[in-house]
This record gives structure tokens, sequence and C-alpha cells, in this order.
């Protein structure tokens, strides 16, 4: 007899189609029952998700990020309702070994009522479970006691078991074997192999009674679902090269026939070839550049730290020679066709401009955000299986090498994948490129920005103005009513005729502005006005071309719209482009 915790016919319906394999059909089958909302903006999507924390609720994130997120918005909203007894709040120093074998510190303030996760198996003093969940009944300075699910109530000691933290919500992983009522997931598809088969799998089979997932793209997650992907960490948002592999594979089958499969599949192995000859090259004069500046440091400035026991000596950031640039040789910037002076495809996480070759921050301790912070866990796991810091990054500079040559090669073949395959491989791609560019302190090579450029312009250009949806407060309603009318314009803009990608880009760009918020607040159901003010508004059309297809009241209002730049001045306008124009910068 198969074992089956869900109760209600509809859950069992959408795990039993999971449980065939068929995900496709179940995020389909929730999004029918009305389990399936799409908040596109994350703050957005995860206060939406604390709303719904209930003792009977079990709260899930894909990424550790996400998880931690969730935890303080959902503890904010019990200290203001008085859930939690403030007056018994303490704070204590926690710490753990991550699923990683990486060691992790933190402090967290800890209150009577407060849900705490176990994060280390403890069966000689508690006999408690990694995962396990339990309420705080008490605090003193060197402890709490914790009620266990099973009625227990355990007092620890924080001297001897500190793997705690906050268990309002949970990452899918740590969600394993539990059972609850409801459960809530926050399913971000920008990290899409944490919402695969398996891991989706997981998370709706947690429910006895109800699931509901917010994401930030129904699409997205129907694709992300359907694959069946090697067991992969919260860690490593890196897409492995056999990932990899497996989604050339993919697109190749569906878009392209054995032929050209096979083709494909050659050039792949060369790339592979010619990389990892290059990451021996590369590896070589990286290492000699970081022991020569290691050589030359002032004793005063001679930054060393220990962690667990392993002294990390680390060379200056980037020479002074590689700031010295000029702009050209350090810039990523679009390709120098004529029709293409738009914005640049991509600009850095801001992590990663604040951290070239920096390796005393990549080895150290403080925090760090964004590609760094994911950069600088791949090289503690490098260290944790026993690699010197030359061996690490080395290990990882290798993958680079590999994993980038292989998105060069086969960037003609993922241009015929669905279009979330295509912003999938994209953002992996930046990622991969980003992370080189901390290592090497050098700005991507031509064939890389290429590479990349085919794989954008492929794409139809996205509408979001964060400033709008900002407007909607926390009304589900009103917000869902702007992310339609985005939509909308979305759908005008990419249907324009006469706009290359670069020029709609421009578009967009000026569309996401706080100025463009109250254009488009205003004219809900016209989307062909709020186009036309962005074709204006960006310089990509004048205003003759722009108002071709407006009617006349809306032509009128183009031309107040026109009549309002030139007279708040001219420089205001050619600022105004001159934004959109240059993009963001990109200068190392």
């Amino acid at each position: 007899m198969r074992f089956t915790r869900q109760r209600d016919p509809a859950l069992r319906r959408a795990v039993d189609l999971a449980r065939a394999g068929m995900m496709r059909e179940t995020i389909d089958h929730l999004d029918e029952l009305g389990k399936l909302d799409e908040i596109e903006d994350a703050h957005l999507r995860r206060l939406e998700v604390a709303k719904e924390y209930a003792a009977d609720t079990l709260i899930l994130a894909g990424t550790r990020d996400g998880k931690d997120a969730l935890n303080k918005l959902i503890r904010q909203r019990l200290l203001k309702t008085g859930a939690l007894e403030a007056a018994s709040a303490r704070v204590y120093a926690l710490r753990w070994a991550d699923e990683d074998g990486i060691k992790q510190s933190t402090e967290r303030e800890l209150a009577v009522g407060d849900r705490v996760a176990f994060l280390q198996n403890e069966y000689k003093r508690y006999d408690v479970r990694n995962g396990e969940v339990g309420v705080v009944t008490s605090t003193s300075k060197s402890g709490i006691a914790v009620r266990l699910s099973d009625g227990r109530e355990v007092a620890i000691d924080l001297g001897y078991y500190a793997a705690l933290d906050y268990g309002y919500a949970l990452t899918t992983y740590k969600s394993q074997g539990q059972t609850y009522d409801r459960v809530i997931v926050e399913a971000d598809t920008r990290y899409a192999h944490l919402q695969d088969q398996r891991n989706s799998y997981v998370q709706i089979t947690r429910a006895r009674n109800d699931v509901r997932i917010y994401t930030d793209d129904r699409e997205a997650l129907r694709e992300a679902a359907s694959i069946l992907s090697e067991k992969r960490d919260t860690l490593d948002l890196n897409q492995s090269l056999s990932h990899a592999a497996f989604m050339e594979r993919r697109v190749r089958e569906e878009a392209l026939g054995t032929r050209a499969r096979q083709e494909a599949g050659a050039k792949i192995l060369q790339a592979e070839a010619n990389a990892a000859m290059a990451a021996e090259r590369l590896i070589g004069e990286v290492m000699g550049r970081s022991e020569d500046e290691s050589k030359t440091e002032k004793p005063a400035g001679s930054a060393s730290s220990r962690e667990d026991g392993r002294e990390h000596r680390s060379p200056d950031p980037a020479p002074s020679e590689t700031a010295s640039r000029s702009q050209a040789e350090t810039r990523v910037s679009p390709s120098s066709s004529p029709n293409r002076g738009a914005s640049a495809p991509f600009s850095f996480d801001p992590s990663v401009t604040a951290h070239v070759r920096d390796f005393k921050a990549l080895f150290g301790d403080r925090e760090l955000l964004g590609t760094a912070d994911i950069l600088r866990n791949e090289l503690r796991r490098e260290l944790a299986s026993g690699k010197s810091e030359k061996e690490a990054l080395a290990a990882r500079l290798d993958l680079l090498m590999v994993t980038t040559a292989a998105f060069v090669e086969g960037a003609d073949v993922f241009v015929k994948a669905p279009e979330q395959s295509r912003r999938i491989n994209l953002e992996r791609f930046r990622r991969d490129i980003e992370r080189r560019v901390m290592l090497t302190g050098d700005a991507p090579t031509e064939d890389v920005r290429n590479a990349y450029e085919t794989i954008w312009a492929s794409l139809p250009v996205q509408v979001h103005n964060a400033h709008l949806i900002a407007r909607a407060g926390e009304s589900g309603i009103l917000r869902a009513g702007w992310v339609e009318q985005l939509r909308a314009v979305e759908r005008k803009l990419n249907d324009c005729g006469g706009l290359d990608v670069f020029e709609k880009q421009r578009v967009a760009d000026y569309l996401a502005l706080s100025s463009s918020a109250e254009v488009i607040a205003k004219h809900v159901g016209h989307p062909n006005f709020i186009v036309a003010v962005g074709l204006v508004g960006s310089g990509a059309r004048d205003i003759a071309l722009a108002a071709r297809d407006l009617s006349a009241e809306e032509n009128e209002a183009l031309r107040i719209f026109d009549a309002t730049l030139r007279r708040d001045g001219v420089g205001r306008v050619d600022m105004r482009r001159d934004a959109v124009l240059e993009g963001p910068s990109l200068d190392l």
C-alpha cells in the first residue's frame, strides 16, 4: 500500500501527477485550482508569503537568501501583533556547519514564542534531528528551552549546541521528511535548478490539506519543474558543466535534429579542449601576478587571516596598471554596429566591481553580497575538500573557462531554445562571466561578449517599473492590475515594427524610470500611448513616427508630453536620453 499524506482529493491529484513525473501538468492543475500566484517583484512576493504564516503552516523557499528574508518578515509581523514575548528576548551567538560542511555563524534575537529549526543532528543529550522545528518556551543567559513537535521540552545549552536558526521558513532541502497541514512555497525561478522536478515534488508533497505557490514567473516555473536534474545543494548557483551539457542535448534534440546535434556536440568538445588549455595559461598568469603582488606588499598592509586553522595571505585587489586601463579595454559594451547605440546587454552585479581580484574578501569572513558571496562559497567548498587557496582558485577558473566556452560555442543553438530556457541560460552565462572577471581582473573577450549579446538579442524585451508596483502597497488586486498593464505595454513594444532589439531596450529602460510610473498609471488601458511616450522620451523615434498609430486624443496627449519635456529645458531632455543611451557603467 502506498503511503499518502494528502487528505484533499484535489491535492492528491496534484501529487499523483508529480509522482508520475508530470510536473508541467501538476503546476497547471494547481493554477486551475487558484493555488498559484505570480508576483514578479521579490520583496512584494515575500510580503504576501509572510502574511500566510500560521502555526500549522510550513513556508518553503528554494534559496537560503529567500529563507532568511522570509524569516525576517514573518518575525517582524509576529512582534507587531504581540505573538512573541518581547520582554524575554535575548541575543544569542549561533553556529553550525551547513550541508556542504562549511562553518556558519550568526547572531539571532530569540524570544518566547519564536519558532526555531535545529540544523544538525544531536542524539546524545537532546535527541533532535536536522530540520526538526520547535517553539521557544523560555530564555536564559546560557540557553533556551524548546517545545518540540512530539510534545517534549528540551533545555538547550547553547555553549554545547548552538546549531539553531529561525524556523518560520525552511529551505526545500531542510523540509524533507516533514508534513504540515498547509504549505506555502516561494518559488524564485531565477535559480531554476532549485525548482526542478525533484525540488518541486518535495515542496508539494509536504502538505496534507493545502498548498499554495508564489512565483515570479508561471511559465518559467513550468519549464524549471519539468527538468529532472541531478541533485544540487542550495549553495551551488553555478550551472555545472554536466547540466550545461544536458541542456545542450535537449535544445539540439528539440530544435535541430540528429545531424546538427552531432555538429554542435563536436563544437562543444573542441571548446572544452580549447578552454582547458586557455585555463592553464590563465591560471599560471593569475597565480604569478598574485605571488608578485604578495611579495611587494608592505608589512603594515599585509593581510592574513585564519579560518579553521588555515592561514590565508591574499594579494591586494587589482594592480594599479589594471585600474589605469582605458575604458575601451575594460568596458563591456554592445557590438559596434552603427544601429546598436542602446544600453549594454547586461551590467555587472555591484559586488563584482567592488571585489575584482579582492582575495582578502573572497577568503575572508566579512559579509559579501550577490555574485561575490556565491564565488566565496564556491571557494570555501574547494578549501573544505583539502585544496590550497591557489588550487581552489585554479579549480574555479578551470570550470568557468569551460562553461563560458560552451556557451560561446553553443550560442547559435541556445537561441533556438524556448524563451524561458534562453532567459535561464543567459542568467547563468552572466554569472559565469562575472566570476571570471572577479578572479582575473580582465574584461570579457569579444567572443564572450558577442555570444552573450546573441542570446540576449534573441529574447523579447521585458518592461518593468518597480516604482509603479510599489504604489500598490499591500493590495494584491492593485498590484496585479499594474503588472497586467506592464505586460500589455511589453507586448505592444515587442510588436513594434522597424525597431531593433537595442532600440526596444532603450524604450524599456526609459519606461522603468520613476518619472514614467506616473505616465503608465495615468493611461491604464492605453499601451500604444505608453510605448509612444517611451519612444519619444528615450529618443528612439521622433514624435512624428511615434504618433503614427495613435488616436487623435492620444496624439494630442503625446504632443503635450513632448512639449513639456522641451519646455523644461533641452538640457533635461538630453540628460534623460543620455542616461538611457549610455546604460549602466560597466567599468572595472
